[in-house]
């Protein structure tokens, strides 16, 4: 028997085993770059991480914030990052995103148990099939971070880039670096001596993949052609055509109701006058017999009285 404070087993799930090369599923590390000569060290884990949330979370969109670690060396400052920490709290739309306090707070507290070390450097959250350019909303929302390497990422990864990267209170768009440039060993100094020693490597390794890498390969993200792009965008342009034509013939229906509903109130409004205007016939009996009344008695006064003889 078990006791009520003991564990047991009820059912036990095998883990998903991926048929990637161990050198592939290291990753590479990204580097988007900004006027200034920072970098933004992303990772292909992290990247895949933001893609996996896209894809659970659609059509809706997700919010997360970015932790990792902040950086400075003689070529300038970076920042790496970590992971994302998903808001489970958050309220999502197909279109909208936005926290809760409650979440705010539960988010921060998973992100400090679960990456010791690392610090809130961001936020990020998907795009549903509307590209990885920041809207205004999103711009507000990161001139509230105000240090200068804050990162914002948006993901959409139905789009050859899959994620934007933007920077700063001003939004400055990050731009990815080529695939052939090298990431630098000497900024992963606190990662650990295999990140150091794959880093170093990563210039001249033979699973180097090119910049439009075909995502297929890691099993988990099938990248539609450009021709479903292209008939995914007619079709909307499509429904947003029909939409905006339906809307109009509406308009001009309600429209020529309240004409026709004022040329009725009109009409109304000069019938009524015209009634106040014509005066009141009065009953035509009274006054006739008020006439005929005097000849009637005198009819009836002759016919009895006596006329004296002549």
């Amino acid at each position: 028997m078990f006791g009520e404070n003991e564990f047991r087993i009820i059912e036990v799930k095998p883990e998903p085993v991926s048929r990637v090369p161990r050198e592939r599923a290291i990753g590479l590390v990204r580097e988007y770059r900004g006027e200034d000569g920072f970098v933004a060290l992303i990772s292909d884990a992290v990247i895949e991480r933001l893609c996996t949330l896209s894809h659970n979370s659609e059509p809706s969109e997700w919010l997360g914030i970015l932790v990792g670690r902040v950086g400075e060396d003689v070529r300038g400052a970076y920042v790496v990052v970590d992971g994302v920490i998903l808001d489970q709290n958050a309220v999502a739309t197909p279109g909208s995103v936005h926290s809760t306090f409650v979440g705010e707070r539960r988010v921060r507290e998973i992100a400090a148990a679960a990456h010791c070390g690392s610090s809130v450097i961001g936020w990020a959250h998907a795009h549903y099939r509307c590209g990885t350019r920041f809207s205004g909303g999103d711009r507000d929302n990161q001139a509230t971070w105000p240090a200068a390497h804050a990162l914002g990422i948006v993901c959409d990864p139905r789009t050859p880039e899959r994620i934007g990267v933007y920077r700063g209170p001003q939004s400055e768009r990050l731009t990815r670096a080529s695939a052939s440039e090298p990431v630098h060993s000497d900024k992963f100094e606190a990662s650990g001596s295999e990140v150091r020693a794959h880093s170093a490597n990563l210039a001249s390794a033979d699973h180097s993949l090119p910049e439009d890498r075909d995502e297929s390969t890691t099993g988990e993200y099938l990248r539609p052609s450009s021709g479903g792009l292209k008939w995914t965008q007619i079709v909307t342009d499509i429904a947003k055509l029909a939409f905006l034509v339906l809307t109009w013939h509406l308009w001009t229906r309600v429209s020529d109701m309240h004409a026709r509903i004022d040329v009725l109130e009109r009409t109304v409004q000069t019938l009524d006058a015209r009634c106040s205007r014509q005066p009141t016939l009065e009953s035509p009996q009274e006054p006739f017999m008020s006439f005929i009344q005097p000849s009637d008695e005198r009819e009836q006064s002759n016919r009895y009285s006596v006329q004296p003889m002549p």
